[in-house]
């Protein structure tokens, strides 16, 4: 089930104190050339849909050892030490990856 719809990305981030804004391209652009800071802030245009997803797919019996949103800041983590591996170049193809990554880790912590 693709939760698209409920989400919008938002990618208008202030970067400096004059209120200038920057826009997807912009930061993906800047995230593919290495800028750190860039990465973080596109990442965190996903942040509430995978928590969404977290959400919905941290069982019961992991919600006392942890929580959704430690599961989304792992694998945001993850997804920034590996931007250099992703290798799309949309929004939803980004979408894409950020949810394989975090599937792959509630899987991950559903073993240990």
């Amino acid at each position: 089930m693709e939760f698209k719809h409920l989400f919008s990305v938002h990618f208008s981030i202030r970067t400096n104190p004059v209120n200038q804004r920057v826009n997807f391209e912009e930061l993906f652009e800047r995230g593919r050339a290495g800028d750190q800071e860039a990465i973080g802030m596109l990442l965190s245009g996903y942040r509430n849909y995978l928590l969404f997803i977290a959400n919905q797919d941290l069982e019961a019996g992991l919600r006392s050892k942890l929580g959704a949103s430690d599961v989304v800041q792992e694998s945001m983590l993850l997804a920034q030490k590996n931007f250099d591996q992703f290798d799309g170049n949309s929004d939803q193809e980004l979408r894409s990856w950020l949810r394989t990554i975090l599937v792959n880790d509630l899987r991950n912590n559903r073993r240990h």
